[in-house]
């Protein structure tokens, strides 16, 4: 994907980019895409899909209700954690 885009590693992106939390734990995302105006694009592909794959497999309606609003809302705050590192 990258290498056809023109998008040179380093001016334009980074991989593997390591921050630091608040708590001092270190996180890594995956790519990080350096856009105009100082602006970053994080790519990163550790949501926890249990929820998911309890979604996808449940017998009832009432069960993969309830795992996909558990999915949505682990993708949601892991998007929020990924924000705050900004």
């Amino acid at each position: 994907m990258l290498p056809s885009s023109r998008l040179r590693k380093g001016p334009h992106f980074v991989t593997q980019d390591a921050t630091i939390t608040d708590e001092g734990k270190r996180q890594f995302l995956d790519l990080v895409i350096n856009l105009p105006e100082q602006r970053r694009l994080a790519v990163d592909s550790k949501v926890s899909l249990v929820a998911y794959e309890r979604f996808v497999t449940g017998e009832t309606d009432a069960e993969r209700e309830t795992a996909l609003k558990q999915h949505l809302d682990s993708v949601r705050g892991h998007t929020r954690g990924l924000w705050q590192r900004r």
